[in-house]
């Protein structure tokens, strides 16, 4: 048992100090060395598991990989953050395009061009970047605007409403 103890623990070291180098070199957080440390790090709760490695060891190795977790997830805040700060600027352009077509919809302008704006914007949305409160806002802004320009349209009743069959 010491022996293959001693032996899997050289062996998880190594392999562990190497994943260590390389999230030190990382500028960026990468998703493939955090799945490769998991994987490691499940491999090694197997091993502890079986009862295969010392307990001194698997505490050794446990620290290792924490630190190297930590690297990782600081890696992941920064790119969070920047994801938010995007997100934000995504939300603040496209709700100054709304105002815009919401000033055009309370002044009673064309409302087929308004409406095909709103498509375009619609068709912009589905490809822009945000997080998940933001993408939501601007989804319910858009919303309501496409419901004003119905109902200006349609009026309060609105015939939008009505099926197919029953316009025909």
């Amino acid at each position: 048992f010491s022996v293959l103890s001693n032996k899997m623990y050289e062996m998880y070291k190594g392999e562990v100090e190497g994943i260590k180098d390389k999230v030190d070199q990382l500028t960026d957080y990468d998703k493939e060395l955090w799945n490769e440390v998991k994987m490691f790090w499940n491999k090694v709760q197997g091993q502890v598991r079986d009862r295969n490695l010392y307990r001194d060891h698997a505490n050794t190795l446990r620290k290792i990989t924490d630190s190297v977790f930590d690297v990782l997830k600081k890696l992941r805040k920064t790119l969070d953050d920047e994801f938010e700060k995007i997100s934000k600027e995504g939300v603040n352009t496209f709700f100054g395009k709304l105002e815009t077509i919401e000033r055009k919809i309370d002044k009673g302008l064309g409302l087929q061009p308004i409406f095909n704006e709103l498509k375009k914007i619609q068709n912009e949305f589905k490809d822009a970047k945000f997080t998940k409160g933001d993408r939501n806002k601007v989804w319910n802004r858009l919303d309501t605007a496409f419901k004003k320009v119905k109902e200006k349209r349609f009026g309060e009743g609105g015939q939008s409403n009505q099926s197919a069959a029953s316009r025909l």
